[in-house]
């Protein structure tokens, strides 16, 4: 047996303490990988909605590269047997045979990096399944029944850490919603399926003839605005591109008898956490008939904040995300960042949606 079990229970003990820092999952996977006896191990989306969010051991990269670029995600025949999936743990063993390593393409593929053989733990989340996948080379050989045994353990504490995860992912939801409706800003939020998963107030009022929520999914007035925001919404949960030169990041959708509705959507979060989070992205609409700009100049004075932290203050209150400020200001996420824990601490805000509430009280 490979597993070192002392050592896979003390690491399986970390899951609680990275379910609530995400930034700790990383070295809490690659030390997993080494006490499970594993060439690597990820945490992937399981079915055919898949929003390209991946935490991974170094060790895999490569292969998690080809499985999101060749999108073996919609053809790994593995997917088909989500039944055995839903089972606490599931070896290569249950999936194939001798036949299905030397005649399948998938088997193809991973043999190009050396791998063959996984142990799968499949987690509830919010919209299907998500795996935690520990995987071994070829030459390493297959997980042992004994091992899966003890899998099973870290299995149950993985349960205790994801329903964490579910919860905080959904208390920053809320907390953002909150933040929006304080700052007047009408917000729904969106499953990694991309239906509706949340409609704060202020959302809910610009709804009718013009936008609404039909089945689960957000509908315009006509159908060529509503295949532009779902192919938008597809690009932000990332099963698209997330980037496409020529093609608009703002939605616009006509009213007859009033100014058009502006709509801009955003991921939320990432990482770990938000694949058993019940939103993944959210669309901030703005009216502008309604609309009121903050005035940057005044922030300086009052907070004592530089005009550059202005103006990201001023896109974080509309929602935006670091990410997002950064591509549009032309600067990295690690400078963004920079400035928002400066916001932060001028402001004496602690998070996103403290922030837009505050500055809710400075439009004009």
């Amino acid at each position: 047996m490979k597993v070192d079990a002392e050592t896979l229970d003390l690491v399986s003990d970390r899951f609680l303490e990275a379910a609530i820092d995400p930034t700790l999952w990383k070295d809490v996977l690659e030390d997993l990988a080494v006490a499970s006896g594993a060439f690597g191990v990820n945490i992937v989306p399981i079915g055919p909605v898949f929003s390209g969010i991946v935490a991974t051991t170094d060790s895999l990269a490569p292969a998690m590269e080809l499985y999101i670029g060749d999108e073996w995600y919609k053809r790994d025949f593995r997917v088909e047997n989500a039944p055995l999936l839903s089972a606490e743990v599931a070896v290569e063993q249950d999936f194939a045979t001798a036949e299905h390593f030397s005649s399948l393409d998938y088997y193809r593929a991973q043999e190009k990096f050396g791998l063959r053989w996984t142990a799968i733990m499949a987690m509830p989340a919010d919209s299907g399944l998500v795996s935690f996948v520990l995987q071994r080379r070829i030459d390493q050989g297959p997980f042992e029944r004994e091992e899966v045994a003890l899998f099973r353990h870290v299995r149950r504490k993985l349960l205790a850490s994801t329903l964490v995860m579910r919860e905080l992912a959904g208390a920053r939801i809320a907390g953002l919603s909150a933040g929006f409706e304080t700052a007047g800003i009408a917000c729904i939020s969106f499953d990694r399926a991309g239906k509706v998963a949340g409609c704060n107030e202020r959302a809910s009022r610009l709804l009718g003839a013009d936008l609404q929520i039909t089945a689960g999914h957000l509908r315009c007035r006509r159908p060529a605005d509503s295949a532009a925001f779902n192919e938008r919404l597809r690009q932000v949960l990332g099963q698209g591109p997330s980037f496409v030169p020529g093609v608009a990041d703002v939605i616009v959708v006509p009213r007859p008898d009033r100014r058009p509705l502006v709509i801009r959507l955003q991921r939320v979060g990432g990482g770990a956490q938000e694949l058993f989070g019940a939103a993944a992205a959210v669309a901030l609409i703005e009216d502008p008939e309604q609309a009121r700009p903050i005035d940057t100049a005044l922030l300086v004075t009052v907070f004592d904040l530089t005009p550059r932290e202005a103006e990201i203050a001023c896109m974080m209150a509309s929602g935006a995300g670091l990410v997002g400020i950064g591509l549009h200001l032309d600067i990295t996420y690690d400078t963004v960042r920079t400035h928002a824990r400066a916001i932060f601490r001028k402001t004496d805000t602690g998070s996103q949606g403290q922030l837009i509430a505050l500055l809710a009280r400075f439009r004009f």
